[in-house]
């Protein structure tokens, strides 16, 4: 939810999902449209009764953080950001691990919750 309130207050992409979305839906407010669905979607999984269905909600958010994790491992071994700022890698390092480890808890959560 914070990244797509993020793009609608400004154009600054801080992460490789949010520039994928905004060019390939052509307009930042589109990418943070779906940003926010995608949140939405996320949030009334966590609350729905059905397991199949909390299942289906939380997929659009589990490939969204698959594809920021992919971006992050690539701006570490870049050693710059999604924005091409050139940085020493072990600061991007730094920077950018918390998508990895944001995509291992998410995916343990979800198949913890499946079972």
């Amino acid at each position: 939810m914070s990244w797509g309130a993020a793009l609608l207050f400004g154009a600054l992409h801080t992460t490789g999902i949010e520039l994928i979305l905004a060019l390939a839906l052509g307009h930042n407010i589109i990418a943070a449209i779906v940003l926010m669905a995608v949140a939405w979607s996320a949030l009334v999984g966590l609350f729905c009764r059905n397991l199949l269905a909390s299942v289906f909600l939380l997929l659009p958010q589990q490939f969204l953080l698959i594809a920021s994790a992919i971006g992050a491992i690539f701006c570490m071994v870049d050693g710059r950001f999604a924005d091409g700022a050139i940085y020493p890698r072990p600061f991007v390092f730094v920077d950018q691990i918390y998508f990895i480890w944001l995509l291992w808890r998410h995916s343990q959560e979800v198949i913890v919750g499946m079972t």
